[in-house]
Order: structure tokens, then sequence, then C-alpha cells
């Protein structure tokens, strides 16, 4: 009979450890549910905050091409070089002569 006893306890004993555990685990995913609640709760005013960037990078990109655009440029082949064409066009366009050769930073079709 003392042996059944001792058993039980021992067995009451790893019981009580394993909910201790549970509860440990259930207290750490409480705090992640909040934590995620509130991110989620936080998410439009996100979304509001990146299309208000979003429009502001668009005006920004918009303004800082407005005063190197060149229009009435024929269309080419996607794989001509756009680049080499008007460094050839600009100097026939002005008749200057341009030495050292023109450079551009970046060149793109807008459509």
């Amino acid at each position: 009979m003392d042996l059944k006893i001792s058993d039980l306890s021992v067995d009451s004993t790893s019981i009580w450890a394993v909910i201790a555990s549970f509860r440990e685990t259930v207290t750490d995913l409480d705090h992640r549910l909040t934590t995620m609640k509130d991110q989620v709760a936080m998410l439009p005013d996100w979304n509001a905050e990146l299309q208000l960037l979003r429009a502001k990078v668009i005006d920004l990109e918009d303004r800082s091409r407005r005063d190197n655009v060149l229009g009435g440029i024929p269309e080419h082949k996607e794989d001509y070089d756009i680049s080499t064409f008007l460094k050839n066009l600009i100097p026939e366009l002005t008749g200057l002569d341009f030495s050292p050769p023109l450079e551009f930073q970046s060149v793109h079709s807008i459509a």
C-alpha cells in the first residue's frame, strides 16, 4: 500500500509540473495575442501613412522629371539604346560639339 501512495505522490508532482508549464505557455500566448491585436488595430493608420508617402514619392518623382523631359522623340524597340540615340540627337539638334561627350544619369521612356 505504501508503494502505491508514493507512486501517486510522484505522479501528482509530475502533473503539477506539467500544469505549471501549460500556465507559462498560455501566459506567453496571451501576451503574443495582445501584441498582435494592438498591431492589427494600427494597420489602418499604417496603411493611410503608406498611401500618403506613396503619393509624395510620385509627386517628387514627377517634379524631378519636369525640367528634363524631351518630347517628340520617336519610339524604338525595347532593345534600342536610347542613351546612345540621345547622345547623337542632342548635338545634331543644337549644332554644338560636346567634348567630353554627353553623359546621362538615367534615361527612360514614359509611355
